[in-house]
Formats: structure tokens, sequence, C-alpha cells
């Protein structure tokens, strides 16, 4: 089984393509039944991260929720953080043409994400051993 373990590098919460603009309205309305103005101060009516002091779009670089210590990047929301923060590196399909529900996030693809290097490889190798399988299966036949 392959699974994804986390460096805590906090490159997905980072930079200027991070998930800043991938909450999901179930994210929203579970803040809301919370009462986690923590967190809605930051989120405007089109579900994307502003600035709560000038109520303009988020541009800072980081997520205002990334803290770090001791060198890990750790989330001040890491018990309600949004659905895609904890699918990552799966992302849900929006494309509904597409036959998949899911993908791995484009993340792992770029080399931005530390954990995806290994991921990556596990991958490939289950994919080698199924097509080696495969390959001896056909052969005996």
């Amino acid at each position: 089984m392959i699974t994804f373990e986390c460096k805590r590098c906090g490159k997905c919460c980072q930079g200027e393509t991070w998930l800043r603009n991938l909450i999901d309205e179930s994210d929203i309305e579970k803040w809301k039944k919370l009462n986690r103005n923590d967190i809605l101060k930051y989120v405007c009516a089109c579900s994307r991260f502003i600035d709560p002091d000038n109520k303009m779009p988020w541009k800072k670089q980081n997520c205002p929720f990334l803290e770090f210590h001791n060198g890990q990047a750790s989330c001040r929301i890491y018990d309600v953080r949004p659905k895609i923060c904890k699918r990552f590196p799966i992302n849900e399909c929006e494309d509904s043409k597409c036959s998949e529900k899911f993908h791995l996030h484009n993340w792992l693809w770029n080399g931005n994400c530390e954990a995806s290097k290994k991921f990556k490889i596990d991958m490939v190798r289950v994919i080698e051993n199924d097509l080696e399988k495969q390959t001896k299966l056909n052969s005996d036949v």
C-alpha cells in the first residue's frame, strides 16, 4: 500500500500557488457551526481567503494559519482545516466530464512538496510491479 508521509515542510502552505483558493462551501459551513470567527474573518463570500484588515484577496505568501516550530510546519487550525488540506495530496476532480473522482494534486508532479518524491517513487514501483506481473501472466499463456 502506498502512503503519503508528510515531512512538515510547509511548502503546500507557502508561495504563489499554495492552496489558498480552494476552500469548499462545506468548510465554511463547518466553521460557521463551530463559531470559528477566527477562521471566518479570513474568508469572503466567494470562498476565497481575504486579508481581514482590508477585505482584499489574500496576497501574502503564506497561509494565515501556517506556523513553524523548530523548523517544522504546523497548522493553527489543523483540527478543522479545509477539505483540500485534509485530502492532500489527493484532490477532488471538479470537471463533471471527467470519469475520475479524485486526482493526485499538481503539487506532486511539480516537485513542490518534500514528501512527494518518495510518494512518486512508491507509485512507480507499484506500477512497475503490476506491469511485471501482467507481463509474466501474458507470457505464461
